[in-house]
């Protein structure tokens, strides 16, 4: 195909259309291998900087595909291998360090992101993944194909009651959290009240969301007082230091008035000693004074020196303050961005698990009772980029970790 022969369809449309039959096409393939793992949210992964041993650490992927690592700060490693992250890592080490030489980075994976399996299964849910994961595989680690047998169908009513619980446990958590980034977000504004957008919750829920923002109101302005009482404090010491200077340099100018009028007077006791009019101990007792005088001096220029420095680590210790203050946000900001994240997926699989107990499974039932023996299909919903795929498999395709194995009685699939 050529642009001439379609010239209304854009570059971009070309490469959506590409992305997507990669993404088909990977999934008729066999599983994927460790080397061939790509990265993505909710993936554990250590790094090792051999020339850097204090920059080696575990790290979560975030939503967006980035780590936060120190010195280079976030670097995105969605859908790169361990390879390709460690040769990135070390590149951006090695700009942000004016390097010769790219530091040698190993990067491994600690957990691997969950995969899902839902529908005609004997234990739906979420499962850690392994390379080399299969349809197959993953149908054996769900419990095989689900067996019907007389107490299902209250098993189906105790799973709908256990999922529900856990929707609403999940809704809560999530509430929470959002009402977390919402009082971090305030604090790195600098904002002086925090007053929140109420989160959506069911309404037996209400009163458990109130205390959450009560309590996250209480943390803002408990943190927010003490920042204003160690700034308060920081400022008033930076004074204090800056008005003794004032007054040490006033005693010093004195002072050196003092010299002056002592040295003038000494040249005086000098040449009266000269001709005879007076004794010589007379020059000597005002010699006596104009050195301390000058010791005097020097000793207040020293207390001025001090005090200078008060200012100056008055000054770097409030500098200090307010940058930790920032470290410490933006850190707690990106662990609570993450747990949003993965109870936001966990919510959406709880969700799945309500539908199957409570509309599918009851439906299905008496078809799977009498259609055990036929072969189920299996379908992945997989997501690529910005798109979301359905894609039929087979027994022996390979399963990604992320993907959402869905098991399909024969009769429903008909």
């Amino acid at each position: 195909m050529s642009f001439e022969s379609h010239p209304k369809e854009t570059v971009m449309h070309i490469v959506s259309k590409l992305l997507l039959a990669t993404v088909l096409g990977s999934a008729s393939s066999g599983p994927v291998s460790a080397e061939d793992y790509r990265l993505g949210a909710q993936d554990r992964i250590s790094i090792s900087v051999y020339e850097y041993p204090g920059l080696s650490g575990t790290f979560a992927v975030g939503p967006s595909g980035e780590i936060g690592a120190p010195l280079i700060g976030d670097v995105n490693v969605e859908g790169r291998s361990t390879g390709e992250a460690g040769a990135l890592i070390g590149a951006a080490l090695a700009r942000a360090e004016n390097l010769r030489e790219r530091p040698r980075v190993t990067v491994q994976i600690i957990e691997y992101r969950p995969y899902y399996v839902v529908g005609n299964v004997d234990r739906p849910g979420r499962y850690a993944y392994e390379p080399g994961m299969t349809v197959l595989k993953a149908l054996g680690a769900a419990g095989g194909l689900y067996r019907p047998s007389g107490g299902d169908v209250l098993r189906l009513g105790r799973d709908a009651t256990n999922a529900e619980g856990l929707v609403q446990t999940l809704q809560i958590s999530a509430a929470q959290l959002r009402l977390r980034i919402q009082r971090l977000h305030a604090e790195r504004n600098d904002l002086l009240e925090f007053d929140p957008e109420i989160p959506q919750a069911a309404e037996e829920n209400s009163v458990l969301v109130s205390s959450f923002i009560q309590q996250e109101k209480m943390i803002f302005n408990a943190k927010r007082k003490l920042l204003s009482g160690q700034v308060d404090a920081l400022n008033k010491l930076a004074k204090v230091y800056r008005a003794e200077v004032v007054s040490l340099r006033e005693r010093v100018k004195l002072k050196g008035v003092e010299v002056g009028t002592t040295q003038a007077r000494l040249n005086v006791d000098y040449k009266l000693a000269t001709s005879g009019a007076t004794a010589s101990s007379v020059a000597l007792e005002r010699e006596r004074l104009l050195a301390d005088i000058r010791g005097e001096e020097e000793e207040l220029l020293s207390l001025v020196l001090r005090a200078e420095q008060g200012v100056t680590q008055s000054e770097q210790s409030l500098r200090n303050l307010v940058d930790s203050r920032e470290r410490d946000d933006a850190q707690e900001l990106h662990d609570a961005e993450v747990e949003l994240a993965q109870a936001k997926a966990k919510l959406r699989t709880a969700k799945s698990l309500v539908n199957e107990a409570l509309v599918s499974a009851p439906a299905a039932y008496r078809e799977w009772a009498s259609e055990m023996q036929q072969q189920p299909s299996y379908t992945i919903v997989r997501t690529a980029g910005d798109e979301v795929v359905e894609i039929s498999v087979t027994e022996n395709d390979g399963v990604k970790a992320g993907d959402v194995l869905k098991i399909i009685p024969a009769l429903v699939s008909q």
